[in-house]
C-alpha cells in the first residue's frame, strides 16, 4: 500500500521481485513526483551465475510520457511497455527510463512490471507506487518536512557541480536551492501550501514566517572588461534586498569558452556551460568574478544570460553595455571592434551602429578621447 504518515510520502513495495526457485531478481527504484517534471525510474537486474537469457518490460502510469530509455531499450505505445533485451547473458545491469507526468496530475500513480529469465516470469519488485512530491527535494534524510544544514548543503553541492539529485527536478534549478536556504533559515520546519504558488514558493515555514522579498529591490549586474589577449573578465555585482536570507548566482555562458579564475568559490560545469556561485547564507552585496577566453579565437564578447536567485525568486542578470565607457558597438565589453570602429569615425566615416552611451568624457561624441581610451582597455593597460 501508498502510505503518507505525518505528511511524508512512503513509496509501496511490491514483493520481493526474486524467482524463489532461480533467484533471480529485479527491483525497481523511483522516488515521488513534480508534475511537469522528469523522474527517473531505475531497475536492478541481479541474474544468477546459471542464467541463459532474460527481459525486461515495464509498464509506467497511463499519460505519462516515456523517453531517454538506457541499454537499446524502446518503447512499445500500444501496449504502455519500456521494454528492455532480450539480454543473452547472465551480466548485472541497471536499466533506466525517464518518465514525465502531466501538469496536472495529482494523485499516486502505480507502476507494473514483469522480468522473464529463461522463460520463468517474475514481478518486478521494489517501489511501485509514485506520490506527488509534498516535500522540498532537499528534504530527504529524513523525509520529515524539516531542512537540517547537511540536508541543505549536500543540496547546494549536488547544484554547484552540475550533478543530479534523487528527487526531480533535475537538474537542479537555482531558485530551488535558494528557497531551500530560506526555510533553513527561517526555522528549518516547513509545508507545503498550494496558496503560496508554484514551485518553490509553495513551501513556506511553519512557524516562523518566512522573511517577505520584494524582488525589484534585488539586483545583479554584469559588466565585462577585455585584454590584449581576448581574455575578457566577467564582473557580476549582487545587491540583496535587506529583508534578503541567503541568495545563490548562475550564469550561463556559449559553448566553446575557457573558464577560470573564478572568485569566490564559485564553480564552472561544463556540462551545462554555467558558473554557479552561493550558497551565501547572508544579505551581503558581492561583486563574483571569472575570466573566459575563446577556445577557437574568437574575438568577439561571448553573450552571456544569468540569474540571480533570492529565497526562491530569480532575478535577471543585466549586463551594463551601453553606459560602459569605450563601448560603442553595443556588444559586451570593449573589445577591437569598438576601437575599429572609432578609427573609422576619426577618419571622417560614419559606420552604422554606434553607440554614444559609449562615450568616455560625456561630450556626447566619439573623437580621439575615445580611441585612446578603448586601444588602452585593449591593451590591457587600463
Amino acid at each position: 500500500n501508498s502510505d503518507k504518515t505525518d505528511g511524508v510520502n512512503t513509496l509501496s513495495v511490491s514483493g520481493t521481485g526474486m524467482n524463489s526457485q532461480t533467484g533471480f531478481s529485479v527491483i525497481r527504484n523511483l522516488s515521488c513526483y513534480l508534475a511537469g517534471n522528469k523522474l527517473t525510474i531505475s531497475l536492478v537486474v541481479k541474474p544468477l551465475a546459471a542464467t541463459g537469457n532474460y527481459g525486461i518490460e515495464d509498464m509506467p502510469p497511463a499519460g505519462w510520457s516515456v523517453a531517454n530509455i538506457s541499454s537499446s531499450g524502446i518503447y512499445d505505445s500500444l501496449k504502455n511497455k519500456v521494454k528492455f533485451g532480450p539480454f543473452f547473458d547472465n551480466a548485472e545491469r541497471t536499466l533506466t527510463y525517464d518518465v514525465t507526468p502531466p501538469v496536472s496530475e495529482t494523485s499516486d500513480k502505480s507502476f507494473n512490471g514483469t522480468a522473464s529469465s529463461d522463460g520463468a516470469n517474475i514481478p518486478i519488485g521494489g517501489n511501485y507506487v509514485s506520490s506527488r512530491c509534498l516535500n522540498h527535494p532537499a528534504d530527504l534524510t529524513p523525509m520529515d518536512f524539516s531542512l537540517s544544514i547537511s540536508e541543505l548543503t549536500a543540496y547546494g553541492a549536488a547544484w554547484k557541480s552540475g550533478a543530479n539529485w534523487t528527487v526531480p527536478p533535475n537538474p537542479i534549478p537555482a531558485e530551488y536551492v535558494s528557497r531551500a536556504g530560506a526555510l533553513w533559515k527561517g526555522g528549518e520546519t516547513y509545508k507545503f501550501d498550494s496558496t503560496a504558488g508554484g514551485a518553490p514558493l509553495c513551501w513556506v515555514n511553519t512557524y516562523m514566517a518566512a522573511r517577505s522579498l520584494r524582488s525589484q529591490e534585488s539586483s545583479a549586474t554584469r559588466q565585462l572588461t577585455s585584454t590584449a589577449d581576448n581574455t575578457f573578465t566577467v564582473s557580476i555585482s549582487v545587491s540583496p534586498a535587506e529583508t534578503v536570507p541567503m541568495y545563490v548566482v548562475e550564469d550561463q555562458l556559449p559553448a566553446g569558452w575557457d573558464v577560470f579564475n573564478v572568485s569566490d568559490h564559485g564553480q564552472f560545469d561544463a556540462k551545462s556551460n554555467k558558473v554557479r556561485f552561493g550558497l551565501f547564507m547572508d544579505n551581503q552585496p558581492r561583486t563574483l568574478s571569472y575570466q573566459v577566453k575563446s577556445l577557437s579565437g574568437a574575438t568577439d564578447a561571448p553573450v552571456f544570460s544569468g540569474i540571480a536567485s533570492f529565497n526562491g525568486v530569480n532575478v535577471r542578470i543585466n549586463s551594463l553595455r551601453d553606459d560602459m565607457p569605450g563601448n560603442i558597438d553595443g556588444k559586451a565589453g570593449v573589445t577591437l571592434s569598438d576601437a575599429v570602429l572609432a578609427l573609422k569615425i576619426l577618419a571622417g566615416m560614419t559606420p552604422e551602429n554606434v553607440v554614444t552611451g559609449g562615450d568616455v568624457n560625456k561630450d556626447n561624441k566619439i573623437g580621439l578621447e575615445e580611441a585612446i581610451y578603448i586601444l588602452q582597455t585593449v591593451a590591457g593597460l587600463r
